[in-house]
């Protein structure tokens, strides 16, 4: 789809998410230097979700403020590292579960073109092909753990020759330098002064 509906739907999805957390409050919290079972076994009464998965001792877990600072607290003690994320939803986990249908029926009234390449979903880590599976996991990413290991495992083993990180922050491209091989290079695009400072990096990477 082109770019001015992908940014109404960006809006969409964000309205479906807020109204869930209306009933759902919440937010997120990165955990470093323990397991995301360890965390669970640590943490059994909070009623976190494992939220984002980064790796072996790296998660993102998601709950109520509350039971965030009871398990930042626990956690710590036992060596880890946490920090509170400028999330102001749970996502990607059972409190989005109420946004899941208005942003599938939305999905679903949008007109899309054919998928040019494969695209790794988030929920799983797969790679899909046709747009009906895509228009699916768009929906079930806002409830669902975000498989992000396994989507880079995807795309390292596709042979891409660089990675850019599109949003807020760098942890993606953080976290793809530690894990992955540095002879393919990831930059976000906060590192940059422009846009087409990005696409211009970008551009060099494919054509050398």
């Amino acid at each position: 789809m082109d770019a001015h509906a992908i940014v109404a739907l960006a809006a969409e999805r964000a309205r479906c998410m807020d109204e869930a957390a209306v009933s759902q409050p919440g937010g997120l919290m990165a955990v470093s230097g323990l397991s995301a079972e360890a965390v669970a076994s640590r943490c059994a009464d909070l009623g976190l979700a494992w939220a984002i998965d980064l790796g072996p001792s790296q998660s993102v877990q998601a709950g109520t403020w509350q039971a965030l600072d009871d398990a930042a607290a626990r956690l710590s003690a036992a060596g880890a590292e946490c920090r509170r994320l400028p999330v102001a939803v749970a996502s990607h986990s059972p409190f989005m579960a109420s946004a899941v249908a208005p942003f599938a029926r939305r999905l679903s009234a949008l007109p899309w073109r054919s998928l040019r390449c494969p695209v790794a979903v988030n929920a799983g880590g797969r790679l899909v092909r046709d747009e009906s599976s895509l228009r699916r996991a768009l929906a079930t990413q806002l409830d669902h753990r975000v498989d992000w290991a396994t989507v880079e495992d995807q795309l390292a083993q596709r042979g891409v020759r660089c990675v850019l990180e599109v949003g807020p922050g760098r942890a993606l491209s953080r976290g793809w330098q530690q894990r992955q091989p540095a002879a393919v290079p990831a930059r976000a695009l906060e590192d940059f002064a422009s846009a087409q400072g990005a696409a211009d990096w970008v551009r060099a990477r494919l054509s050398g």
